[in-house]
């Protein structure tokens, strides 16, 4: 082989190992720019704002809401049954736009003080978002990747 064709091998190399780490760069940037949107849907959906990024209504002029006279039916959220929502509702957590907001581990400690012995999804706060925001076909759609209120994958 001669010196020409080395560096070419070389450069090819090189190029290859340039092209896996820009792949690798952009899928952790739209990776990352994926996950704040969701926050943002979950926060919007908590605040009963529209479940729209960049929507021109003006935050000081949204009337909020009360806490409503009827407790959401927390179970529609896939995983939540009849003594998960009982024991939610006892600990304040009522809404679904209250779940889409709530962290994991609160959950887990509300349920675990209720006697509740279940496993918390990680599913639960997201789908409790697009109920918030009224997004029953988005919430229908990912109901139907789960099983027991986990992704299936």
């Amino acid at each position: 082989m001669s010196e020409e064709e080395k560096t070419m091998d070389r450069n090819n190399w090189l190029m290859g190992i340039l092209g896996v780490i820009v792949s690798f760069a952009v899928t952790v940037l739209i990776y990352r720019y994926l996950a704040i949107l969701q926050e943002q849907q979950i926060q919007m959906a908590a605040e009963g704002l529209p479940n729209k990024p960049g929507s021109d209504i003006d935050d000081k002029n949204v009337v909020k809401e009360g806490t409503p006279s009827e407790p959401d039916d927390l179970t529609l959220v896939e995983g939540i049954g009849p003594k998960t929502s009982s024991a939610l509702q006892d600990a304040g957590i009522t809404t679904y736009a209250q779940l889409a907001v709530t962290d994991q581990d609160t959950v887990k400690q509300v349920l675990n003080q209720a006697g509740v012995r279940i496993a918390v999804s990680d599913t639960w706060m997201e789908q409790a978002a697009f109920a918030a925001a009224g997004d029953w076909d988005a919430l229908t759609e990912l109901k139907n990747e789960l099983k027991a209120g986990r992704r299936s994958s």
